[in-house]
């Protein structure tokens, strides 16, 4: 997960690590390209507004790189604009959800795309 936001990468890392996942958590797009070059990931949650190098550039980055190419995005945004959305979508994002975010849509986006099951755990 990338998200400058302490509150928000916490929020959300404790919602998916309740759920069973492994949370990687970086501050801003360079430190998660490191990250997510020494790890294997299934899923990257990526917000738009970050340090350095905003969401795009970090999406553009992050699909140039054979080893990330095919990995799916969700983005949390702040952001409910259509041509962000778009614009998103268009270098490979899966999903978009606008903050704030509830725990059922967050837990039903990651499990969508990663084909699985949700808890009924909230």
């Amino acid at each position: 997960m990338v998200e400058d936001e302490k509150e928000i990468l916490g929020f959300v890392s404790r919602v998916l690590e309740f759920e069973g996942y492994d949370v990687c958590r970086a501050a801003d797009g360079d430190a998660g390209l490191n990250v997510f070059d020494q790890k294997a990931v299934d899923l990257v949650i990526l917000d738009l507004r970050l340090p350095a190098c905003d969401g795009f550039d970090f999406l553009q980055k992050m699909k140039s790189r054979p080893s990330l190419a095919e990995v799916p995005v969700l983005i949390l945004s702040a952001s409910a604009d259509a041509s962000n959305r778009e614009k998103a979508h268009s270098l490979g994002a899966q999903s978009y959800l606008v903050k704030p975010i509830s725990i059922p849509d967050l837990k039903e986006n990651v499990a969508g795309i990663l084909g699985r099951q949700t808890s009924d755990r909230s």
